[in-house]
């Protein structure tokens, strides 16, 4: 599990084709964000799974003061995370980070974080014991 700062796109209108944000304009800067090391999750937030949002970088800056927000979530990579989150009861917040296929998965609680990465373990186990 990581703890990472990621940015909270307050802005975002749409779905998809008609999806609208200007922080995300300002953040991504002219680049598709596959150019990127970003994440786009349906909650809009902005994700890099490897480090924590740059704040020293202009971009980020500019989309902070457009009204995006700074926040601490836990991240946990699990290429299978749409299979598993549905049988895992979570206190607080989560949403998945994918972009194509699952990556991981953020979470607003550390203790969700943990339960799920410990969670995640035990189905392996049996996976690779032959239980599951």
């Amino acid at each position: 599990m990581k703890k990472l700062q990621v940015l909270k796109l307050t802005d975002a209108t749409g779905r998809e084709d008609s999806y609208h944000s200007k922080q995300f304009e300002f953040l991504l800067d002219g680049k598709h964000i596959s150019e990127t090391n970003y994440f786009l999750t349906d909650n809009n937030y902005i994700v890099d799974i490897d480090k924590d949002i740059d704040t020293n970088s202009a971009n980020v800056k500019k989309a902070i003061a457009e009204g995006a927000v700074l926040t601490t979530m836990y991240y946990v990579d699990d290429e299978n995370y749409s299979s598993h989150i549905y049988d895992f009861d979570v206190e607080g917040f989560w949403n998945g980070v994918e972009y194509g296929d699952d990556h991981g998965i953020i979470f607003k609680l550390k203790d969700d974080g943990e339960n799920y990465e410990r969670y995640v373990s035990s189905i392996e186990e049996d996976e690779e014991n032959n239980n599951y």
